[in-house]
């Protein structure tokens, strides 16, 4: 597999390549997918780390000026059900905390530092070393929560069990939280991949189909689908690259996928230059 990995960055290999059978060509992708998950939880892991004990100190400093108005809190089946108003709350510090139960991701531009709650997304936008930064967290995996503030404390409820944190209890909710974030964000970065990867490799195998009766070329669908795996493997690594330096690049999604065509083109026009007939 690690050969495979290699040779996919070599035009030339997809000569070989297109040939394997589609079951090696899946199982590459699925040890592929759990790969790109277990280095993206780790970068996530690192980054939310940073944050934590920042904002440990800042909940047991601000725990009652936090809950004392925050409405009840319901997310059923990934979605945010309730409340059913905007709710937002300021600090002195410039960070926001915001409740937007229409799934408005707009607010985020409003704010240097904040905390959103949107109808099927969390997203956490902060400052760091004059850059700006945004995570966006799924509410997919979520079959049921609900938070509710009472008698000063802080109530939570989910399919499995119920807990409650106090100002006293911040500290060791957030030794819990360290050691079940890495799991948790795997888990939800490899549901993500397991079903996008597959689906943009069969989405981008229509160019690729396009491409090769521009150019002539004859090739199958199982050689297009394996092709579409292992040319995948660039544009994500790229991808990689990017969250392992940091870099918040603009529209990164449209460079990806013109790195994906562009490449999925260069090797079809090599078995036309090769004057390969199927």
């Amino acid at each position: 597999m690690i050969k495979d990995f290699i040779s996919s960055f070599n035009p030339s290999s997809y000569r070989k390549l297109v040939f394997y059978s589609l079951k090696r060509s899946l199982l590459f992708l699925f040890i592929f997918i759990i790969f790109i998950s277990g280095l993206m939880a780790f970068f996530s892991n690192v980054k939310i780390g940073k944050i934590l004990p920042k904002f440990e100190s800042f909940l047991k400093e601000k725990f009652h000026y936090l809950i004392y108005d925050l409405p009840p809190i319901e997310i059923k089946e990934g979605k945010l059900i309730y409340p059913k108003k905007v709710y937002l709350k300021k600090w002195n510090n410039g960070f926001v905390f915001l409740i937007r139960p229409d799934d408005d991701s707009s607010s985020l531009g409003k704010y240097r530092n904040v905390l959103l709650i949107a109808q099927k997304n969390i997203f956490l936008k902060w400052e760091e070393q004059d850059e700006i930064r945004i995570k966006k967290f799924p509410l997919r995996e979520i079959k049921y929560l609900k938070i509710e503030a009472k008698n000063d404390s802080l109530y939570f409820k989910s399919m499995q069990k119920e807990f409650v944190i106090t100002s006293s209890s911040i500290g060791e909710f957030f030794k819990k939280l360290s050691f079940f974030l890495y799991p948790f964000l795997f888990l939800l970065f490899f549901s993500w991949y397991a079903f996008t990867k597959p689906a943009y490799i069969f989405l981008f195998s229509i160019f690729s189909v396009i491409f090769s009766q521009k150019l002539g070329v004859k090739l199958f669908y199982k050689n297009i689908f394996n092709l579409g795996i292992y040319a995948n493997v660039l544009p994500t690594s790229l991808a990689l690259l990017k969250e392992a330096l940091g870099m918040n690049i603009p529209f990164f999604w449209a460079i990806y996928s013109f790195i994906y065509l562009l490449f999925l083109h260069q090797v079809i026009k090599m078995f036309k230059e090769a004057k390969w007939s199927g």
